[in-house]
């Protein structure tokens, strides 16, 4: 009888172990998706904000680079002229008058 006791305790301990580290994996889990996901919107706002400075001297290589890449790069260039223009009108900086020009390009790209 005090066999059996000990086995259902032991297992019993096994099981408590299992879940709680099925929780902490959970939880790490979901750490890294944000941290996933907080690194992609940082990206993003280094790729505009490089965009924004190149655009801004007349540089567009790197868009006409995107847009070279087929439906889904002029998608990328559209998306990403629309927020340029979104910043521009907001922000007050030299140059800002020339990315504001990108309107009818954002338009022909779709």
């Amino acid at each position: 009888m005090k066999l059996a006791a000990l086995q259902f305790e032991l297992v019993g301990s096994c099981m408590n172990q299992e879940i709680t580290l099925f929780k902490s994996n959970y939880i790490i889990g979901d750490q890294l998706e944000t941290v996933h996901i907080e690194r992609q919107r940082a990206q993003a706002a280094y790729d505009l904000i490089d965009f924004y400075n190149q655009f801004s001297k007349g540089d567009t290589t790197g868009l006409d680079a995107l847009r070279k890449e087929g439906r889904a790069g002029r998608r990328h260039v559209a998306v990403v002229l629309r927020r340029l223009n979104t910043v521009a009108k907001e922000v007050d900086l030299p140059n800002a008058d020339k990315v504001c020009e990108l309107k009818p390009l954002t338009e022909s790209l779709i």
